[in-house]
């Protein structure tokens, strides 16, 4: 039995190398409008993923372009759910116009912090 490994990256961050690591990964991570990017950035990062045949998926965060989503911030659970909301909304009405599957979702940030938003969030 052959096994496969998922090389991933978290990409459409504004770096500038994206078109460089996309042809080495098995899936991508794209920056979805809270820590970084828009409909432009978000478009050319799913062409390079479906150019290279790359599993594409939604890199949500905080809305916090200041800290690229880094910080917990004291906003309400509702709020922190509709930016979540519309993050998604966003790269999935991008992929619909570009007959792109969206694959999976991997949260940004300090959204790794479950254990502390709770306690933090207002």
């Amino acid at each position: 039995m052959q096994k496969a490994i998922d090389i991933n990256a978290d990409l459409g961050e504004g770096c500038g190398f994206d078109n460089r690591i996309m042809p080495l990964i098995s899936s991508c991570n794209i920056a979805c409008g809270g820590h970084f990017g828009d409909e432009d950035s978000i478009t050319e990062a799913l062409q390079l993923a479906k150019k290279h045949k790359v599993k594409v998926g939604a890199h949500p965060s905080y809305p916090d372009r200041e800290n690229f989503g880094r910080k917990i911030l004291k906003i309400s659970k509702e709020k922190l759910k509709d930016s979540l909301l519309t993050q998604l909304r966003l790269i999935q009405s991008i992929c619909d116009k570009n007959e792109i599957e969206l694959n999976h979702v991997i949260l940004h940030g300090a959204l790794y912090k479950f254990d502390t938003i709770e306690k933090e969030v207002s």
